[in-house]
């Protein structure tokens, strides 16, 4: 009998754990940065009187530190972010540019709303107070009225691609469940898929070592082969 190493696809339950953690996690560091940049700005809670190169600077934070932690870290170290690798859970790249695939993998979680308040706040900071006003109120989703000047339109745009954005997150979230324990449209979608970090050795057929399918909702080894980079 010849041993053979298969890995875990995790579970519906897992995933959304380790999405939620890693969220509080990122979230938290971003808060205390912002904390720090409007801790000594007076106006922080004037809505007519705040100073918009701060909510700029914010968002600037933002987008760097949920690129950071949801795409480097996981490439730069090849297997995930901080809570999948305490969890002992690892990406998988099924095939095509690691890092390509893992900004596609959050490209509608992430990359996308975040581009859009970074956006927002390029928007307000180059604005005069009333236009800035007048555009973070347009940007409503239950205040936006159709117009074809410029802020209505801009602001028309980006909720619609706010609006799919969350209703791909929902289908995420839904299909994570109907599909646990194996690969889902997101996983297919972005070409990475995440697995247990440590192998399960089970015994294989001599007549049978070209067999490299297994039980649903595991992966062998020689699923894993030349596909990690």
């Amino acid at each position: 009998m010849k041993s053979s190493k298969t890995y875990r696809i995790a579970n519906a339950n897992a995933r959304i754990w380790m999405r939620i953690l890693d969220t509080i996690l990122c979230e938290f560091f971003i808060v205390l940065i912002d904390v720090l940049i409007f801790l000594n700005d007076k106006n922080r809670f004037d809505n007519i009187n705040f100073s918009t190169w701060r909510y700029l600077i914010a968002s600037l934070v933002f987008v760097s530190l949920n690129t950071i932690y949801f795409i480097l870290i996981p490439y730069l170290n090849k297997k995930g972010t901080l809570v999948m690798l305490i969890a002992k859970y690892r990406f998988h790249n099924m095939k095509d540019n690691y890092l390509f695939n893992l900004f596609r993998h959050e490209l509608f979680i992430w990359i996308i709303p975040s581009f859009i308040i970074l956006i927002i706040s390029i928007i307000c900071a180059t604005q005069n107070g009333t236009n800035a006003l007048k555009f973070i109120d347009a940007i409503s989703l239950f205040k936006w009225t159709w117009g074809f000047d410029w802020i209505s339109l801009t602001a028309g745009i980006l909720n619609v691609i706010l609006v799919f954005c969350c209703l791909f997150n929902i289908g995420f979230f839904i299909t994570t469940i109907v599909k646990n324990k194996k690969k889902t449209p997101l996983d297919l979608f972005s070409n990475v898929t995440i697995i247990s970090s440590k192998p399960i050795y089970q015994n294989i057929n001599k007549t049978n070592t070209n067999n490299t399918f297994t039980m649903p909702g595991m992966l062998t080894d020689k699923h894993l082969e030349g596909v990690e980079e």
